[in-house]
Parts: structure tokens; C-alpha cells; sequence
């Protein structure tokens, strides 16, 4: 990874984990496509998938007010499913405060 990438990632706000075959040990945080709120998962040695409602065949919420543990924290949140128009799929686990943010995106 470059020295522009890595600073770029160190200054996400990262607003929830991703998991699922296409994607695991990853990260989510908000950013543009195209200057359109876009989301961005992310994660060591993988290249940055960005998306936003276009690229989205499937969303939907798949739990709610579950308890989330995320970086050794508890937090209760919601966990949604994603299919993607390129036939990926990821699991988002999303804090409470932090679900608006992607809904937003999304819906």
C-alpha cells in the first residue's frame, strides 16, 4: 500500500466491520462517487471496494438492536446484508448512531 493510502485510511471515520466471503476482516466509512455519498469498505492488504445506491442489488436489514462487539467494544446496532451488481455480498454490523449514515446512502 502507498504512503498516500495509508494516510487517507488513517483518517477514515470508520463507522462499522464487514464481513462475509467476498469481504472479511474489513472496515466501512463514509466517502464520494462521482461527488455522491458513497460508502467505502476497506481493510489490510485489500483494495478499497466504493459503492453507493447504483451499485446495490439487494439491501436489507437483517437484524436490529443486536449487541455488535466491534475493536473490543460493546455496542448495540444493526446488521444488514448487501448484495452487490457484480454478485458480491458483505455483512455490515453498524452501530446505532451510526446507522442513519448508511440507510442514507443506501435507501
Amino acid at each position: 500500500m502507498g504512503f498516500f493510502k495509508t494516510l487517507l485510511r488513517m483518517n477514515l471515520n470508520r463507522i462499522g466491520n464487514v464481513t462475509g466471503s467476498d469481504f472479511t476482516n474489513c472496515y466501512l466509512s463514509p466517502t464520494k462517487k462521482d461527488n455522491m455519498p458513497a460508502l467505502m469498505i476497506y481493510g489490510v492488504g485489500k483494495n478499497d471496494y466504493i459503492f453507493n445506491k447504483a451499485d446495490v442489488k439487494e439491501f436489507s436489514i437483517i437484524e436490529t438492536g443486536t449487541i455488535l462487539v466491534l475493536e473490543g467494544k460493546r455496542y448495540t446496532g444493526n446488521k444488514y446484508r448487501v448484495v452487490f451488481n457484480d454478485g458480491k455480498s458483505a455483512l455490515l454490523s453498524i452501530p446505532s448512531g451510526n446507522c442513519q449514515k448508511i440507510e442514507q446512502v443506501l435507501y
